[in-house]
């Protein structure tokens, strides 16, 4: 049976002078090939304590996980708040990026890999700030709202400047609400806070630190 443990480059090594290793072992069994995500904790500085786990796929992502909760209570615990939204974004993979917003975590990557591009995600924005306005108003109708869809059509630019070019939104909605409504509905959606920042860009700014 053969094992092959492939280590990353760098360890992350902590305050207090810890060394953690997260790596790959490769294990090549009689029935199967089997695979586990590995974590090697050192020991702290003069300390002898050591920890080593091997997790599978699943686990390991738990955990990535479970340490992004932690990380993002402990920074929205030792800081004050404000009127203004923070998002903070850091690696979670080669190509995959964690998002972190008020102790919740959104993941994207690049083209070609398993999680929605930032473009995919942006559109995504739109379309759930258009369902949930459409529900607020087909709640103070009495309707219910829990069959509303909306289905986006988008077409994205490669070329530079790389961009969006036309985005549809299409809503499904509930067959209980009468159409003499809909121009009232189309004005509850242009309340719609992503839709109107297409339509009105923000000034944006990058500092490099």
């Amino acid at each position: 049976m053969a094992k092959v443990i492939d280590q990353a480059a760098e360890p992350l090594v902590t305050a207090c002078g810890r060394r953690i290793d997260v790596g790959q072992l490769k294990v090549d069994g009689p029935a199967a090939w089997i695979g586990r995500v590995t974590l090697d904790v050192g020991p702290e500085t003069g300390g002898t304590s050591r920890i080593w786990a091997g997790l599978s796929p699943a686990e390991a992502r738990e955990l990535a996980q479970r340490l992004l909760d932690q990380a993002a209570r402990t920074e929205n615990e030792s800081s004050s708040r404000s009127g203004r939204g923070v998002v903070e974004v850091a690696p979670a993979g080669p190509r995959s990026w964690a998002a972190t917003a008020r102790g919740r975590h959104l993941f994207t990557a690049g083209r070609g890999t398993v999680e929605p591009s930032p473009v995919e995600q942006l559109v995504a924005s739109a379309a759930t700030c258009a369902a949930e306005r459409a529900a607020r108003f087909l709640q103070g109708q009495g309707v219910p709202h829990d069959t509303v869809r909306v289905t986006a059509h988008f077409e994205e630019l490669d070329d530079q400047p790389a961009g969006i070019t036309s985005l549809r939104l299409v809503l499904a909605l509930p067959p209980g609400l009468d159409p003499q409504r809909h121009p009232a509905l189309r004005e509850a959606l242009t309340r719609c806070a992503v839709t109107n920042t297409l339509r009105n860009p923000p000034n944006v700014t990058v500092d490099l630190r």
